[in-house]
């Protein structure tokens, strides 16, 4: 007698197989748009910096540093959202919101 086909349980360890490879390749790609926003993000800390060496004090917004023509455009994450950019007692805080989009949550991303 000859099988065809398979078993519930082949199809089952399939299934989680695909699901294990999937989640992985998911997360890898998600990796690679963390270095990229990183970069992004030095490179405005720069910038930043240079405006406050210079004016004594960091701008109220990124907008400032585009009028400026210090940075081309207010920059963005590689999720092509604006990087967040917020003032608290003198100090500049710059970060990306991550893949999810919501800022002040686990997943973003600092300038280090």
């Amino acid at each position: 007698m000859k099988r065809q086909g398979f078993t519930l349980i082949e199809f089952m360890v399939i299934v989680a197989v695909l699901g294990i490879v999937g989640t992985i390749v998911l997360h890898m790609i998600a990796l690679q748009r963390v270095q990229p926003t990183r970069h992004t993000l030095a490179e405005t800390a720069k910038v930043l910096a240079k405006h406050k060496a210079e004016a004594g004090a960091y701008p109220a917004s990124l907008d400032v540093l585009v009028e400026k023509k210090l940075l081309p455009e207010v920059p963005k994450d590689q999720w092509g959202r604006p990087v967040v950019y917020r003032l608290s007692a003198g100090d500049a805080q710059l970060y990306s919101a991550g893949p999810d989009g919501i800022a002040d949550n686990q997943d973003d991303i600092q300038n280090k």
